[in-house]
């Protein structure tokens, strides 16, 4: 029994030495290219564990450069677990570089402990942790959550469950992996920096890649359909907008394109004479402004046409202007008057100096019951004078009560001071008197009317 015991211990000697012999070679850095003795596990492309690049087109192919295993799209140059084919998974604290299995990154790629592609976690890794299988390093790191023999031995790497996690089939830290920098997009220009959405790596910085029909867009940072805008500097009409990328150039609420001059103008200005058919008269002196009628014209909105200055528009609000004279020379003439004959005059004044003129004829001048009066009948808050005179020479007449006949609210004047049976009576000469009614200086222009009463 005692000899059978010493032969076990021996056979058990010579195992583990060429176990230990078979690590201290992978240990010491020689680049084996993942051969048979590189560790390497075949396994079935169907059961293969798979990396989380999962990229594919419209067809559901991989893209360039990629395998699709399983149902998912790798990189079989670096994936650890479809190192050079599908199925074929690196052993613990291997990594893949160049499609072989081996402890160590061959250039220009960098030893990343990062996810490839998609992964979120910063750089953890670098090549001075986790590239040793036997004591220590990635080993001891990766077996210390309650591997049998990994860790505290110094037995293989990852041995125990955390091995597993360190490989990736578990939750522990992420196993190593060989990166190109410059164009991996799940470490791009440093571990663990992924690109996302329309973003790939190019020259280790994550950048748009638009795909047909589209056009990059550095605003948005987005891909956008060609013939969209990206800023209101891609608009070529002044005044428009751009919403949003990718949307279509606009001109502001209340504005619209004006082609003729390139431009947004206001909805209520005209670009061209045609702008103007709806206001009868109007023409457009400028793209931009509004329709304008001539000069002595004005816009009638009720009946959308140039009027002349001095005539009424029944727009609301507007001032209807009278048809009074508005000179002496051209004085509406009254009814001619008799003895006990009567007749009014109404009027308007809506511009400032405007004047109202009328011509009075009196009749019967030599009756003795002659009394000529003229009055405002309407005349709000006084805005109202008149004036009478004996022509258009300007000749003032004269009042009963003295001084000549101006600035006047109430004229009246009678046959003849005292007894007409006398002697010495003489009738009083009153041929047309030429009135002029005008507003106060104290007044404002208003719609304010006024009215007088005339009689004989």
């Amino acid at each position: 029994m005692k000899d059978c015991r010493a032969l076990l211990a021996a056979s058990f000697a010579v195992v583990l030495g060429v176990a230990l012999s078979a690590g201290g070679c992978a240990n010491g850095g020689s680049d084996s290219g993942g051969g048979d003795d590189s560790g390497a596990e075949d396994v079935t492309s169907t059961d293969a564990p798979v990396t989380t690049d999962a990229k594919s087109d419209a067809t559901g192919a991989c893209t360039t450069g990629k395998t699709k295993c399983a149902s998912t799209c790798v990189d079989t140059n670096t994936d650890p677990k479809n190192c050079g084919k599908c199925g074929v998974a690196c052993a613990t604290a291997q990594v893949c570089s160049n499609g072989s299995c081996s402890y160590s990154c061959a250039s220009p790629e960098t030893l990343c402990n990062a996810p490839p592609e998609g992964g979120t976690t910063p750089e953890a890794g670098n090549d001075s942790g986790g590239t040793t299988p036997e004591g220590g390093g990635a080993g001891d790191a990766a077996g210390s959550s309650g591997g049998d023999a990994g860790g505290s031995s110094g037995a293989e790497a990852g041995s125990g469950s955390g091995g597993d996690a360190a490989a990736g089939d578990g939750g522990g830290s992420a196993a190593p992996y060989c990166a190109n920098l410059g164009t991996d997009n799940g470490n791009c220009g440093a571990c663990g920096y992924a690109c996302t959405g329309e973003h790939t790596c190019n020259g280790g910085q994550c950048g748009l890649t638009c795909g047909t029909g589209q056009v990059a867009c550095i605003a948005g940072d987005t891909c956008i359909a060609t013939g969209t805008c990206c800023s209101s500097a891609d608009c070529a009409v002044t005044g428009q907008i751009c919403p949003q990328p990718g949307g279509t150039c606009q001109c502001p609420g209340g504005e619209s394109v004006c082609a003729s001059i390139n431009s947004c103008i206001s909805s209520s200005a005209c670009c061209q004479q045609s702008d103007c058919a709806a206001l009868s008269g109007a023409t457009c002196p400028n793209p931009g402004q509004p329709c304008q009628c001539a000069n002595g014209q004005k816009a009638c909105l009720s009946t959308q046409s140039c009027i002349p200055q001095s005539s009424c528009c029944t727009a609301a609000g507007e001032c209807c202007d009278d048809p009074l004279g508005k000179t002496c020379g051209g004085a509406t003439a009254q009814a001619t008057l008799t003895l006990g004959g009567s007749d009014s005059a109404t009027g308007l004044i809506t511009a400032a100096g405007e004047e109202d003129w009328i011509v009075i004829n009196f009749n019967n001048v030599g009756n003795t019951a002659f009394h000529a009066h003229v009055q405002f009948t309407t005349n709000p808050n006084n805005e109202f004078l008149f004036d009478a005179y004996g022509d258009c020479k300007g000749t003032l007449l004269t009042c009963a009560d003295g001084g000549d006949c101006s600035g006047k609210t109430d004229w009246e004047v009678s046959y003849a001071q005292g007894d007409p049976t006398g002697t010495s009576f003489a009738p009083v000469a009153v041929g047309p008197v030429y009135v002029k009614i005008y507003r106060a200086a104290s007044s404002t222009l208003n719609c304010d009317s006024w009215a007088l009463s005339i009689t004989e």
